[in-house]
């Protein structure tokens, strides 16, 4: 099996953290869009990288193929949670968002060829390329913050 998605995710995280080296105190409360701001967004990344993480440990203990969430609970989730993550300072959250992604890039690698063709065939591919999910937002955060 091909595993670019690991080279992807690393390269992503980099990118996360790189970004948040440049970043002053006033920059966390930047708008991004819709009510997110650039450290809820970091949280936001930081919860659906755990999310992955906890879906596929419980996929590999129990064999049983976790079920999709449906796009309007995703929303509901997304906004639910953004208004705790406002909540979370801004340089807690940007650490959180990085601890999570190279903790869960570095998890990601040591899965088997077996499992990880197993997620890619149960329409899973977003878990196992986190690097789509970071890349769109850390564009949205550039964009926010000029």
């Amino acid at each position: 099996m091909k595993r670019e998605f690991a080279e992807e995710n690393r390269a992503s995280t980099m990118e996360l953290e790189t970004l948040i080296a440049g970043l002053y105190e006033g920059d966390y409360g930047m708008p991004v869009g819709d009510g997110w701001s650039v450290a809820t967004m970091f949280c936001h990344l930081a919860l659906w990288d755990g999310r992955v993480a906890y879906t596929l440990r419980a996929w590999q203990a129990s064999g049983t193929v976790p079920s999709n969430i449906a796009k309007d609970a995703t929303d509901f989730v997304n906004l639910a949670a953004r208004d705790v993550f406002a909540a979370v300072p801004g340089r807690a959250a940007a650490e959180l968002a990085l601890t999570r992604a190279k903790t869960l890039d570095a998890w990601l690698e040591t899965l088997d060829d077996a499992f990880c063709e197993q997620a890619l065939a149960a329409g899973f591919e977003r878990m196992l390329r986190r690097s789509l999910h970071r890349r769109a937002h850390l564009a949205q955060i550039r964009e926010a913050l000029g």
